[in-house]
């Protein structure tokens, strides 16, 4: 009963995003969580073999990711649009700069540590929905001016599904949303 509302949930705050990014990319389908039950490669010491399609949507989502790295250490919002305009989803690059905004404010950027690991990628038409699992360090930030993580630092890994969307022939990302179920 629990894990049928938590993918409810799941379900319906995907589907929120996807109303949200429909006003940008209205090419954009809804799409669904993959079954509990789907299997993706093992995550041991050798590579998953991805699909030629799947490694396309993680080197853009790599991109992106370099991408809001760089956006935050510029601590300039006309930088930060110009460096994810290319990257993201239009209806989302404010939500992205916002966030960072708030940061700069206290004097603070993004670690810089790009530190998860991919572990499935889903297609839906135009759509796809990469999993991922990131370790604490990654939602650190740190003084622009000593270089130094502040503090408190992050404890727990967040398993996330984030969003990209393929418009004109690009992967661009979305928001993403907390996977229901903890990092393996």
């Amino acid at each position: 009963m629990k894990a049928d509302r938590v993918a409810r949930l799941a379900t319906a705050s995907l589907v929120a995003v996807m109303l949200a990014v429909a006003g940008c990319a209205s090419s954009v389908p809804t799409v669904r969580l993959p079954n509990k039950g789907t299997s993706y490669p093992s995550l041991g010491s050798v590579a998953p073999a991805w699909t030629p399609a799947q490694q396309r949507v993680i080197r853009a989502y790599r991109a992106t990711q370099v991408a809001l790295v760089e956006a935050s250490d510029s601590r300039s919002a006309t930088r930060a649009q110009e460096l994810l305009a290319p990257r993201v989803l239009a209806a989302d690059v404010p939500v992205f700069i916002s966030g960072m905004t708030a940061n700069w404010q206290k004097g603070d950027v993004s670690s810089g540590k790009l530190d998860y690991q991919v572990e499935g990628v889903t297609f839906k038409h135009s759509t796809a929905l990469i999993e991922t699992c990131w370790q604490p360090i990654a939602f650190a930030v740190k003084s622009a001016s000593t270089g130094k993580l502040v503090s408190p630092l992050p404890r727990k890994t967040r398993h996330s599904i984030t969003l990209m969307g393929y418009v004109r022939g690009r992967w661009l990302q979305g928001k993403s949303i907390a996977a229901p179920d903890p990092c393996d």
